[in-house]
């Protein structure tokens, strides 16, 4: 009897889907409303964040999203957003949200309801049977 495996096929890097993802981000942080946007890497964490951030004179508001291409997200996923968002909670700044930015077809089950998905249906995991 034959057993198959299920493997997964990406064709595509992280690079590739940040033009779409700045597209979203920008339409949710608008910047007439003074939100700026950069792309930071966060060099003791060995990773790459859209930091959206808005000043007002009282509090700096934060949202931080995280570009990931894989099957699925890891623990070890949510830990280095977690720890990005981490640089930026400090009095009086304020997290306003974090997300992370995936590929169609991404399995979500371990992303807690306080991180936002955001799935790039322009991006999607092919599903291939192998015998």
């Amino acid at each position: 009897m034959l057993q198959t495996t299920e493997s997964f096929h990406i064709d595509y890097c992280e690079e590739e889907m940040l033009p779409y993802a700045f597209v979203y981000l920008r339409e949710k942080y608008p910047g007439w409303k003074g939100w700026r946007m950069n792309y930071v890497f966060h060099e003791e964490l060995m990773l790459s964040d859209f930091v959206i951030q808005r000043i007002t004179r009282y509090r700096t508001y934060y949202a931080i999203a995280h570009v990931v291409v894989t099957e699925s997200i890891s623990k070890w996923h949510l830990q280095k957003l977690e720890r990005a968002a981490a640089l930026y909670r400090q009095n009086p700044n304020c997290i306003v949200e974090k997300i992370i930015i995936i590929p169609a077809g991404c399995a979500t089950g371990i992303i807690p309801k306080h991180i936002k998905i955001i799935q790039l249906k322009e991006f999607s995991i092919l599903q291939q049977h192998s015998p």
